[in-house]
């Protein structure tokens, strides 16, 4: 399965990803249903990883990479990343504190940047940073922080370091 979208259309105040009916279940369904061994932890990485970079060649950051929005076919272990109801294309935007209230993507997997607590710029590597997110849930079988609120997070994901995997 590819990320590449089999086509994207306009029409007045919309714009629509047409891509291919997957079938396949989120990643998180898949890692509770799986014991998650090395050898297919890396094969969906890899895939992962390739669709991910599908998305940055096409200028995008999809801001909100974690394993509900990850498909797996069971069957093969391909994957598609789906979800671009807030991707972006790839600009200087720099974020402000504001933008917290009206946070977009995940707490649990969003990166510092996203949050608009830290004076920098969105890029490519928000989407790496919750692509690590990812990976450490696939490992263990949660995200590298648990916290209830939104400000609890931010401060996670800026200050913290999450268990090791060791």
């Amino acid at each position: 399965g590819s990320t590449r979208p089999l086509s994207f259309e306009r029409a007045p105040g919309l714009s629509i990803l047409v891509m291919e009916d997957f079938r396949g279940i989120d990643l998180r369904v898949f890692a509770r249903r799986n014991q998650m061994a090395l050898d297919s932890f890396f094969t969906l990485a890899l895939g992962i990883v390739s669709g991910l970079s599908e998305i940055h060649d096409a200028m995008l950051i999809h801001q909100d990479i974690k394993p509900p929005n990850i498909l797996v076919s069971p069957d093969d272990l391909r994957v598609q990343i789906i979800d671009f109801s807030i991707a972006t294309k790839l600009t200087r935007r720099e974020p402000s504190l504001r933008d917290i209230q009206h946070l977009k993507g995940t707490p649990a997997y969003i990166a510092p940047e996203q949050t608009g607590a830290m004076n920098r710029s969105l890029d490519y590597r928000c989407d790496l940073y919750s692509l690590g997110a990812t990976f450490y849930y696939m490992l263990t079988g949660r995200p590298p922080f648990r916290r209830k609120g939104l400000w609890d997070y931010v401060r996670a994901h800026i200050a913290e370091t999450p268990v090791t995997l060791s």
